[in-house]
């Protein structure tokens, strides 16, 4: 495949990706009334049409997560790790946090007192887990020169082996019994989700042999198992004190729990097929396209910043709490993501010159630093073969 065609297949996945985790925060942060109605994670429960398309909504959250570590892995199996690409997204992130923390303390949105302890967090949002996606996305990135020389190094058959078996265990563990913050840090998942993009990426050309018919039915058949597994649930959880219930309880199930827990094997399983199209696709590489991919990690921390994004932006600007009508809450929701996308786009805009001035500033560390990182890790990956 032309790499103008790959790369825009990816920046329009990407873009989608960041999308579809927007309508995830959009369902999961709007605490919905009735309060009656509310778990406490502000989500509504039992079984009704509402919550049903409520919770649908939630299921873009690890989709988007899977589907963006996945495109690392397609496109950095036979890369060599550069410093400056992971210290990118440090200064973005630093940028962003300090931005946000200006704003909510200049016009006193989150109620929060300024400090020095919330300054330090802002200056260095990885160290912190100020966002959780960038503390487990910096692991991943100084895994990724001994992920590739050990995957590449396998055989066909042991590189299938080892994705079976590391999904088994990491879905099937996750699945079985889970409490948050108990299982592995998201960074496990993150080896798993980098080395399946990888895979798809050296066996495209097998990929491609596959009937794009056959792909859209399991994404449908993906999508339609998800609803189900869904309504049962809500219908179970609708009876609290029902043995079943008890039983599931004790296990940390919840009716969302295919949509929104780590290492869901729905996710994984939707994402494949959706990797999979974007993989066939024809879309051409365009500046526009992929500025706005480029944009795509900028609209995730500031959708998502801890006093701006997880309450403020969907509690106060968005207000959909009180809608009751599916067609509203879906159109809210869409609307809503693309503004936000937008919103994304101008304010990484106008932040780009300062960006820009920091990488600069910053060029004697990351020459000196990648000089070092180069003479610790493996070198460029040679084994292996792209089909």
């Amino acid at each position: 495949m032309p790499k103008q065609t790959r790369n825009g297949n990816m920046d329009a996945l990407k873009v989608l990706s960041i999308f579809l985790i927007i309508l995830h925060h959009f369902a999961l942060r709007t605490h919905w009334v009735p309060v009656t109605l509310l778990n406490p994670n502000g989500l509504p429960v039992g079984l009704s049409a509402r919550t049903i398309v409520i919770d649908t909504l939630l299921a873009g959250g690890k989709l988007g997560v899977d589907l963006f570590i996945m495109i690392t892995g397609y496109f950095m199996i036979r890369s060599t790790a550069k410093l400056k690409s992971i210290i990118t997204v440090w200064v973005e992130a630093t940028i962003i946090s300090l931005l946000v923390l200006a704003v909510v303390n200049i016009f006193d949105i989150s109620g929060q007192t300024f400090s020095m302890t919330l300054l330090i967090k802002a200056l260095f949002p990885a160290v912190f887990a100020q966002y959780w996606f960038i503390t487990a996305y910096t692991l991943l990135f100084f895994a990724i020169p001994w992920l590739n020389q050990w995957f590449l190094g396998l055989t066909d058959q042991h590189q299938r082996q080892a994705l079976g078996w590391s999904f088994a265990i990491l879905a099937g563990y996750a699945t079985i019994y889970y409490r948050f913050g108990m299982t592995f840090s998201y960074v496990l998942w993150f080896f798993f989700l980098y080395l399946s993009g990888a895979y798809l990426r050296l066996h495209q050309q097998q990929v491609q042999t596959i009937a794009t018919g056959k792909i859209w039915q399991w994404l449908g058949c993906v999508l339609v198992v998800g609803v189900i597994l869904n309504v049962i649930l809500a219908a179970v959880f609708a009876h609290a004190q029902s043995p079943i219930a008890r039983v599931l309880t004790n296990f940390n199930w919840d009716q969302t729990m295919f949509y929104t827990r780590d290492a869901s094997p729905w996710a994984f399983a939707a994402a494949v097929p959706i990797f999979m199209l974007f993989m066939r696709g024809h879309i051409q590489a365009r500046r526009w396209l992929q500025y706005a991919a480029r944009c795509a990690f900028a609209a995730y921390l500031l959708h998502d910043s801890a006093f701006l994004g997880q309450d403020f932006l969907w509690t106060n600007v968005v207000g959909a709490r009180h809608l009751t009508a599916n067609w509203a809450i879906v159109g809210t929701g869409l609307v809503s993501a693309v503004l936000i996308y937008f919103g994304s786009v101008i304010i990484f805009t106008c932040l780009f010159p300062l960006r820009q001035g920091l990488l600069r500033l910053l060029t004697p560390v990351i020459t000196k630093g990648q000089r070092w990182f180069v003479s610790v890790v493996p070198g460029p990956p040679t084994a292996g073969r792209e089909q």
